[in-house]
């Protein structure tokens, strides 16, 4: 159906793409403003070249390469109202479901010969597993690791199910948003 790219061929085009950025892209299909049907990068080849040659569709660069949930009893609280305007009742629900998604992977330690060798004789880490699912896993049970740095002295228990960093961030924003 679609011939997808090898991630060789991928890197290239990447590179191409970046390089092609416009000041004022054109609107997604999803996006609010109900126009276009275009991508966000501006190609100088026509669309049949485009069909006829071996890249991907825009639309298939977008996907996710793995897609996951992160659950948690503990609440998110503090968040912008922008962040919860798709799905607002989510806000105040227990337990509270969380998408994410891994959209780009290189495992850096597969491409050298030296570190192929050495990890003959060591467990790989979970960053460098091929398995895009695995790669999320480990991210997302860092995440509640890091969610914990958050736990109040007096409850014993998380002030917050992000990660401690994710709770500075949004403290930083929101005082800034009150300065204004």
């Amino acid at each position: 159906m679609f011939d997808i790219p090898f991630p060789d061929e991928l890197e290239n085009d990447i590179g191409n793409d970046m390089m092609l950025i416009t000041s004022s892209p054109v609107p997604s299909p999803g996006s609010p403003s109900g126009i276009g049907g275009g991508s966000h990068f501006q190609h100088s080849r026509s669309q049949g070249e485009r069909l006829l040659s071996r890249e991907a569709p825009e639309e298939l660069k977008q996907q996710p390469l793995a897609l996951g949930y992160y659950v948690s009893t503990a609440k998110a609280d503090n968040l912008p109202q922008w962040f919860w305007a798709s799905c607002p009742q989510a806000q105040y629900q227990c337990p509270l479901f969380l998408k994410a998604s891994l959209h780009h992977h290189i495992s850096v330690a597969h491409t050298d010969e030296l570190i192929l060798n050495k990890s003959s004789q060591r467990t790989p880490h979970p960053l460098d597993s091929k398995t895009t699912s695995d790669v999320l896993r480990f991210v997302l049970e860092q995440y509640n690791s890091l969610s914990w740095l958050t736990c109040s002295p007096a409850t014993q228990d998380r002030r917050s199910c992000l990660p401690v960093h994710f709770v500075v961030l949004t403290q930083m924003y929101n005082a800034i948003l009150n300065m204004l």
